[in-house]
């Protein structure tokens, strides 16, 4: 998943999403969600930005059967943040979910995660990345984290995190409602191409 679970945030809409995860979960399908702005606990509202405390996203989605899936998380308390490997044919992969406009903390977190898994390719997914013209996502784009609650903007995740580590491969993201499927090629620090 690519965030925004939600439209509005209400106990319907989250009673929906987790019926439908649980069916993936029973037919031993993996997957993992990551949390939008539409599925943060003050969205719609007039008050401060709660990023990292239980909400309805980690009450809802965050089923024991759930949590088994994953080597970690960087909170034991919310699902926001996670990791997993997962091998296909002779090939390993780390996938990396990052939150909404997640913070300084949580890019060390996962950067250091990415480090004690050097043999494998990273796969990251997140809700704010990139924006319709296929850069990373700034804060002059539509509804940006920096500005609208989270943290990081795509462009600062891309600075701190994602050009860093040679062997992250593919970063996906939502948020940006687009009929076209957006893609960009960027060569990270090393030479490595994302």
């Amino acid at each position: 998943g690519l965030g925004d679970v939600t439209d509005n945030n209400n106990d319907a809409e989250w009673t929906l999403a987790q019926a439908q995860n649980e069916k993936l979960l029973a037919a031993g399908i993996p997957y993992s969600v990551v949390r939008g702005n539409h599925d943060l606990s003050w969205y719609g509202k007039d008050k401060e930005a709660e990023n990292y405390t239980v909400d309805d996203f980690t009450n809802y989605m965050g089923t024991t059967a759930y949590r088994a899936q994953f080597g970690g998380f960087y909170s034991d308390d919310n699902i926001a943040n996670s990791w997993r490997t997962l091998e296909i044919g002779d090939m390993k992969y780390l996938m990396i979910t990052l939150d909404w406009g997640a913070k300084d903390a949580i890019l060390n977190w996962a950067s250091d995660i990415i480090y004690q898994h050097p043999d494998h390719n990273v796969i990251i997914t997140t809700h704010a990345y990139l924006f319709r013209d296929g850069t990373t996502l700034d804060d002059g784009d539509v509804v940006p984290p920096s500005t609208s609650g989270g943290s990081n903007d795509g462009d600062d995740m891309w600075e701190k995190l994602v050009s860093k580590h040679e062997n992250i491969v593919l970063v996906m993201c939502g948020h940006d409602p687009e009929e076209n499927i957006i893609v960009n090629r960027s060569a990270g620090d090393n030479g490595n191409t994302v």
